[in-house]
């Protein structure tokens, strides 16, 4: 993982070319008659930025530290401190083991192979670099390095009789002896595998625990091997720059630098900058373990050579780096992708700023947190500008280790997630095809990339630069995350940077990220485009017709009570008449205030008859409340009972209809229908909201929304032969579905007691002697009454559910028990009417949360982010609702109604010019439907 600005440094010096910064001005030494690598200046010129921002910022560090102090050989006295870095790799191997820590090199070998040759090369590295045959030992709990002796490796040669030109076998056979635990205590840190694939191919394979390498040394360790190996074969002699230090004498540095103080001032930086770091909360695709996995995998995408060359023109004429331009794209996709405004990612950085340590193999590599505040008003040139600033801050404080870094800000460790960042960006540069004779070595990359099976963080975005462009590796956590996610992140990615490029001006909320296949598949394949609905009758309307055509079907029962369809009609129409006698006419609004009852579908039918709005009030309600919904209608005349309406019969202003007390008048009445002048788009009812959050809120609901709901749907069957036992309070609006469900469409509305309901032993008996086939629940209620007696599903055909999330272990149970049972999980609130979204739960075995659904029939669904932009399936955003459910808003309040119900930025006509802003949180499944996450002021 080589730091780029370093890494060119370090080519720079292969070639006897020094790089220096003097007046700001790179300047470049080249011995004389030396031929000029074009490729490399190439590289300097294109990455001019990048190492003028490095070499300021190791200037810095040098002055501000006197260079700390120079390397020293110590004296050990047999207790060789560990680095800190080393020290937290030592913890965990000791607590959970350290595969993730492995590090592969693959290399391709060519033409017939020495293995005396190769062996000899082998020994010579490990005899060179001491680190790579140090192992830990403890004394009283804490660990120390001691160094083997030389001469003791060995070259393992793999069994010639498996066929290893398969290449499957071949990758499982590297990934399991990569994954080979290493002993830290025992064994060599560095250990080889040769396989021989044929006589003229050759895999040799080095597995590497990162505890005592890093990416620079793995750019050592094939460059130090390639020469050594041609030397042994050829006879040759060759002779290595003797190491003047050893990695022992670095962490020995490390250590006395630290514990005199001379790093602190630069960890004051950290603690600063680090301060409240929020985690990132990505949404995940399965459940977070209560500690944090390490199983992995990756996937591989590629940028094309256009595209970077704009981003390098962008990055030049910003005066940044390409590291800085993909990082600030980085980060705006993960504030797209999660809301938060503080990001933080992790980035490794080489380490090596003494030049003494650029020869040595060992674990020098160092992590920087790059924390940036993002906001959807700024452009992304402006969010460039803090990333890069925020990069040379953290080169010129690099020196402090960063496990000291998490010790002093992370108080509280939460041992599901890494600490101060969970994502992770690399920028590296291919590694050098090495020449190396007849038998030519080579990197192989492909073998390497697929025996990757581990992941330290959530996600590790590897960007390599190559000749075509930019190759993309997100290596991932496979316990959060499906594949299919990780490749439309990757997909998102690509986009954000055309994107990018094309406006760099552009502010980051509304730069595009969703390719045109994405967006037609969000707003057309997902969601119902067929808007075009146009009731063309009311409520009032559709059930006359059913007391025309079904006369003597049985409408409602109640207890020993019941009225047929014809029945019903002529009293409510009784009703109605009564009603215009005592002034009610269309645009009044109605308080009815009853148990339920049959007078209470009388009530509320003869009130849509008479023209008029009715406003269901529970009479448990607190006297508070009632007055409050009778002041805020400004109500002249009200229905109850005299055992009901105790604040209203107080209420002198308010003319009371006592239904049962005045039914002998009521009854005197026409039975014939009235004709009003309303039509679907008049108010059939104002339904008050808990008011939990403050002030009650009215929600106006058209006939035409009622209509809409239960005639000519998709989610559920409704027929005249179905009996359906309401649950639901009279004032809860699941008694929209319940009642005009049935009497709209010459179903059997059954009524009883509370007391009915809430004793299990009745209920059965009012499902079973009523032959009640379908029935609403509430999420809690059906999971009480599931635990408490099953059978009492028995005799249903369909069963609906929600208000809250459904539980899948109770579900499942009823599904197992009554697998013929339709069960639909209806969601919605009831500013829309009800029911928005229906899933039909088929699965008889449920592992996953029960989706939410899809869109009803003309209805129409919208996931967005804080800036109300699309967001991709499988991401976390805020629902928003449209489509014929849609109510008129909040009765009285102009101002609330404007902030809740906006303008529909992807209407497609007159029907769905508004939607809803819900307050839920939920994310498209990869098949349509919509998974519940919560209540966005519960987050």
């Amino acid at each position: 993982m080589l730091n780029k600005a370093i890494d060119l440094l370090y080519q720079a010096k292969e070639k006897k070319i020094e790089i220096i910064l003097k007046d700001e001005q790179l300047q470049l030494k080249i011995p004389k008659n030396q031929e000029i690598d074009k490729n490399l200046l190439n590289a300097i010129r294109d990455n001019k930025y990048l190492l003028i921002d490095f070499l300021r910022s190791i200037s810095k560090s040098n002055s501000e530290q006197n260079k700390i102090a120079r390397i020293t050989r110590d004296n050990f006295n047999n207790k060789i401190p560990l680095s800190f870095s080393q020290e937290r790799l030592w913890f965990i191997d000791r607590l959970e083991g350290s595969v993730q820590y492995h590090i592969p090199i693959v290399l391709k070998l060519k033409g017939v192979v020495s293995k005396d040759a190769l062996f000899n090369a082998l020994q010579d590295l490990v005899n060179r670099h001491e680190i790579l045959r140090t192992v830990i030992v403890e004394n009283d709990g804490v660990p120390y390095q001691h160094i083997l002796p030389q001469g003791q490796f060995n070259l393992t040669v793999a069994e010639k009789s498996v066929n290893y030109t398969d290449v499957e076998y071949l990758q499982k056979y590297i990934r399991d002896l990569i994954n080979r635990p290493f002993d830290l205590s025992k064994d060599y840190m560095l250990r080889a595998d040769l396989i021989e694939i044929n006589e003229d191919r050759h895999v040799l394979l080095i597995a590497a625990h990162h505890i005592a390498i890093d990416g620079w040394s793995v750019s050592i360790i094939i460059k130090e091997i390639t020469d050594l190996y041609n030397a042994y074969k050829h006879g040759a002699q060759l002779h290595l720059s003797v190491l003047q230090f050893q990695y022992v004498d670095y962490a020995v540095w490390q250590r006395k630098a630290f514990e005199e103080g001379l790093l602190q001032k630069k960890l004051s930086y950290w603690k600063d900058k680090l301060l409240g770091v929020a985690p990132l909360e990505l949404q995940v695709d399965k459940v977070r373990p209560a500690v944090q996995s390490k199983k992995g995998a990756n996937i591989n995408y590629k940028i094309n050579k256009e595209l970077v060359s704009a981003l390098q023109l962008l990055s030049q004429q910003q005066d940044a780096t390409l590291f800085m331009t993909l990082l600030a794209a980085f980060k705006v996709l993960l504030y797209r992708y999660t809301g938060q405004s503080d990001i933080c990612v992790g980035t490794p950085i080489a380490g090596r700023q003494e030049q003494e340590v650029e020869e040595m193999v060992g674990f020098f590599v160092n992590t920087l947190a790059l924390r940036s505040k993002l906001t959807g008003t700024a452009s992304f040139k402006d969010l460039l500008q803090q990333v890069r600033v925020t990069t040379i801050e953290a080169y010129d404080h690099q020196e402090v280790p960063f496990e000291k870094v998490v010790e002093a800000v992370v108080k509280e460790r939460d041992i599901s997630r890494a600490p101060l960042f969970q994502v992770m960006m690399v920028l590296q540069n291919t590694p050098d095809m090495i020449d190396a004779g007849q038998a030519e070595i080579q990197l192989h990359q492909g073998l390497a990339e697929s025996t990757h099976s581990t992941s330290v963080f959530e996600l590790t975005l590897y960007i390599v630069e190559t000749a075509d462009g930019l190759s993309c590796t997100i290596e991932y956590c496979t316990d959060l995350f499906n594949e299919d996610t990780i490749k439309m992140i990757l997909s998102h990615f690509n986009n954000l940077l055309r994107s990018i490029v094309k406006t760099p001006e552009k502010i980051i909320a509304l730069l595009p990220i969703l390719g045109s296949e994405e967006t037609r598949q969000l707003l057309i394949e997902f969601n119902n485009r067929d808007l075009e609905y146009t009731a063309s009758k009311t409520i009032v309307d559709i059930f006359e017709q059913q007391a025309e055509q079904l006369a003597h079907h049985i409408a409602l029962v109640f207890e020993n009570q019941s009225l047929n369809y014809k029945e019903l009609n002529e009293r409510s129409n009784q009703f109605a008449h009564y009603l215009q006698l005592k002034g009610v006419q269309e645009g009044t609004v109605v308080p009815v205030c009853l148990e339920r009852s049959i007078n209470s579908l009388v009530a509320i039918l003869g009130v849509l008859k008479a023209g008029a709005t009715y406003i269901p009030i529970d009479p448990k309600y607190p006297e508070e409340r009632i007055s409050f919904m009778i002041d805020d209608v400004a109500a002249r005349i009200a229905i109850t009972t005299k055992e009901c309406g105790q604040v209203l019969l107080a209420n002198k202003q308010v003319d009371i209809v006592d239904i049962d007390g005045d039914w002998g008048s009521i009854s005197k009445q026409a039975v014939s229908n009235l004709k009003v002048g309303i039509t679907p788009g008049n108010l059939a009812y104002v339904i008050y909201t808990s008011g939990s959050t403050g002030r009650p809120k009215g929600v106006m609901v058209t006939h035409a929304n009622v209509v809409s709901l239960v005639k000519d749907v998709d989610y559920v069957s409704l027929k005249n032969t179905d009996i359906l036992l309401s649950t639901g309070s009279f004032s809860f609006d699941a008694t929209t579905f319940e009642y005009w469900g049935m009497l709209l469409n010459g179903g059997q509305l059954i009524l009883c007691k509370e007391k009915t309901l809430l004793d299990n032993k009745l209920l059965k008996q009012e499902i079973v002697n009523r032959k009640v086939n379908k029935m609403w629940f509430t999420s809690s209620w059906f999971n009480q009454l599931v635990d408490a007696d099953i059978t009492l599903f028995e005799k249903l055909e369909t069963v609906l559910a929600g208000g809250e999330k459904l539980s899948e272990h109770h579900i499942e149970k009823l599904r197992q028990t009554y697998p013929a049972i339709k069960i639909i999980n209806g969601y919605g609130p009831t500013e829309n009417t009800t029911f928005s979204l229906a899933y039909n739960i088929k699965e008889r075995s449920i592992k996953k949360p029960i989706p939410i659904g899809r869109p009803l029939k003309h209805r129409s669904v919208f996931i967005l982010d804080v800036n109300n932009q699309l967001v991709p399936p499988g991401v976390s955003g805020e629902i928003f609702l449209s489509g014929a459910g849609l109510s008129k808003g909040y009765l009285n309040q102009p101002e609330l109604t404007a902030q809740k119900f906006i303008k529909n930025p992807y209407s497609t006509g007159q029907h769905d010019v508004l939607m809803y802003k819900s307050g839920d949180l939920g994310r498209w499944l990869p098949d349509g439907n919509i998974e519940f996450l919560g209540r966005m002021d519960e987050q």
